[in-house]
Parts: structure tokens; C-alpha cells; sequence
């Protein structure tokens, strides 16, 4: 996330509530940098990352930052969001299909490779189920290191997932990206299937604007599962068959800001930059997102 960005949304901020008084600091900073008078006052402090040598002397600190995927999954689940069924994968493990569904995902549990497109394999539960070391060839991902499993969720004969930024709920910007292509049937030969990657190619897709608001609204929701995460990227599909949505998992380390941030730095241009800023209002968006949070949660 550009400084850039942060100090318009400061001065929104100022604008919108002269009673908040608001502050950008970084994580080399410590917290007598700001007035001490500041600290006199109910403070919230909000941080897009880690927040390294800050340490506030009053009020609560929200910050990002990575959630194990299978953490996601129990809170989700226990805030009532709906999640794809996920578990730690075990070769020879039981995968009932009543309860996994006709097809199931299997991905890395290190979220450096996952975040990165690689290791994703679709499989048939019932080949899944059961399945041994010596079924794979040597140098599958499964060989050599953690995975999960998690339920399918078909969205179509073109892969797609919603990405929705929000920030304390507030949505801040939200795209749809959409395989170029359509994938093989999913009836097709095993081999053929788990040759499938189970989502849009990153190096060929470029996402586009989207704001169909029953997705908005349930990205929304999610934050109630993350109450203390600040930033969520949210990954959602769209089950075709029933329309219903999945939220498949959030990216919560910070590097999600997608309007400025190194991830995207090279396919980024100003005129779609632009686009996303006036079709949502971001900063402003954020800026009312960060006065409510302090509002209700400066102490």
C-alpha cells in the first residue's frame, strides 16, 4: 500500500470528521513520535501489516496479518460463513461424498505457495478418498509437502472468483476474474482432471471491475469472523448449479491493497486504477470505514 494512499485518506478523514484526529506512522516508528496530549484521548490504532516498533500507550491495536488457511476455515465456520468443507489431507484418509460432494481441491498448506497459483489439484472424491503416497507421481506437491483438503465448488465451464477488498467490512473494491477458457469436463479421465488447474490462470487473466451487491454484501459479512483483521481480501465463488456464494479464503497478511501495492505493481495502469477509485469511491470508502471503527472502538 502506497504512502500516497494512506495520506489521502488521512486528509479524508480530517475532512469528513474534524473530531478524529488521525495520524500516519510506520513501522520503524515508536509511539512517542505522536503528542503525548494525543494519548489523552480514547485512541484506535489500525495497522495494514505488521506493525514492527509501534506500540501504542492507550487503546486498542488492530492489525494484519497471514491466518493459516485451516484457522480461516474454523472461524468462518463458526461465525456461520459459508466455507467449502476443509481439513488437513492424510493419504488413505476417509472423504464420504455425502459430506465432500462429487469432486474435492487439494492445496498447500504454506501460504507462500498457495498465494502463488501453484499447487492446486482438483480430484474426484471418491479417487481422493483412500488415496496413497505410491498413486502419485514423485514430484507431486502432495510428495513433499503439507496439504488440505476442501470441498469443490463449481463455478461454471469457465473457473471465476470474486476478489472483494474490504476494509472493517467496508468494501473498498471488488473484481471478478474468469478463465480465459473453458476447463475440461469434469467428467473427463482422472489423469485429464487432476491435470486441471481449479482456478483462473494468473498469467492470463486480468480481472475486471465487478459489483453485483449480493457478492458485496457477503463479503461484508465476513469480517464478523475476522473482527480484529483490519484488511481481508476475500476470495469468493459462486456456485453455479445453486447460486450460492462460497467465501473459499481471506488474505489477511496485508499485501492486499491492490490499488497500489508492489503484487500488482506490473500489470497496473492509471486508467484502470482510476476506474476501480471512481466506481467505488475508495478512499472515501475507507476513510468512513477507519471514523467508524475509531468511533466505536477507541479506548
Amino acid at each position: 500500500m502506497a504512502t500516497d494512499d494512506l495520506l489521502i485518506i488521512r486528509d479524508r478523514i480530517r475532512a469528513l470528521a474534524p473530531d478524529v484526529q488521525v495520524m500516519v506512522v510506520g513501522r520503524a516508528d515508536r509511539a512517542d513520535l505522536v503528542d503525548r496530549a494525543w494519548w489523552a484521548r480514547p485512541a484506535l490504532t489500525v495497522g495494514f501489516g505488521p506493525v514492527g516498533k509501534f506500540t501504542p500507550l492507550r487503546g486498542k491495536l488492530l492489525f494484519n496479518h497471514a491466518i493459516a488457511k485451516l484457522e480461516q476455515y474454523r472461524m468462518m465456520s463458526a461465525a456461520g460463513i459459508s466455507t467449502p468443507r476443509t481439513a488437513p489431507f492424510q493419504f488413505g484418509m476417509s472423504l464420504p461424498e455425502p459430506e465432500w460432494g462429487a469432486y474435492c481441491i487439494l492445496k498447500p498448506v504454506n501460504l507462500d505457495v498457495s498465494s502463488s497459483g501453484r499447487g492446486l489439484y482438483l480430484f474426484r472424491t471418491g479417487r481422493l478418498s483412500g488415496l496413497q503416497l505410491e498413486d502419485l507421481p514423485p514430484d507431486h506437491l502432495a510428495a513433499s509437502q503439507p496439504m488440505i483438503v476442501q470441498s469443490f465448488v463449481d463455478t461454471g465451464a469457465r473457473f471465476s472468483v470474486y476478489r472483494c477488498l474490504t476494509l472493517f467490512g467496508e468494501v473498498i473494491y471488488q473484481n471478478l476474474a474468469e478463465a480465459p477458457e473453458a476447463h475440461p469436463p469434469l467428467d473427463s479421465a482422472d489423469g485429464v482432471l487432476e491435470a486441471i488447474l481449479p482456478e483462473p490462470p494468473r498469467n492470463r487473466t486480468a480481472p475486471k471491475i465487478n459489483t453485483e451487491p449480493d457478492v458485496m454484501a457477503f463479503a461484508t459479512s465476513i469480517q464478523s469472523a475476522f473482527p480484529a483483521t483490519p484488511l481481508l481480501g476475500c476470495d469468493i465463488v459462486r456456485d453455479v448449479p445453486s447460486g450460492k456464494l462460497y467465501a473459499i479464503e481471506v488474505n489477511a497478511g496485508g499485501n492486499v491493497w491492490h490499488l497500489s501495492s508492489p503484487r500488482t505493481r506490473d500489470s497496473r495502469t492509471i486508467t484502470k486504477t482510476q476506474s476501480y477509485l471512481k466506481t467505488f469511491n475508495s478512499y472515501d470508502r475507507a476513510a468512513l470505514a477507519l471514523i467508524k471503527a475509531t468511533r466505536m472502538q477507541a479506548a
